[in-house]
């Protein structure tokens, strides 16, 4: 879920900095923030309790792997900024 919250934050945040959410239904629902959260939220928690518990492991892997990634990018972006 905290992955999940960070990805969300980072998405406004990128967005806030003029980067464009190449996802169609994120970008759909940037229009529209109390929707996000509640998809945001909701769809994690399904998962978490509908997929097996071994599969978690590299989903939580595969996430980590966005957030980094986001991260870096923000990064750069800062960096040729200032």
């Amino acid at each position: 879920m905290l992955l999940n919250q960070v990805d969300l934050l980072l998405t406004v945040l990128a967005v806030s900095f003029g980067f464009r959410e190449i996802n169609p239904l994120m970008n759909y629902l940037l229009a529209m923030p109390a929707l996000l959260v509640i998809v945001k939220t909701v769809i994690p928690l399904l998962i978490a309790w509908l997929v097996p518990g071994r599969l978690l492991l590299p989903a939580v892997g595969l996430l980590s792997g966005v957030v980094l990634w986001n991260i870096t990018e923000l990064v750069c972006f800062l960096g040729h900024t200032m």
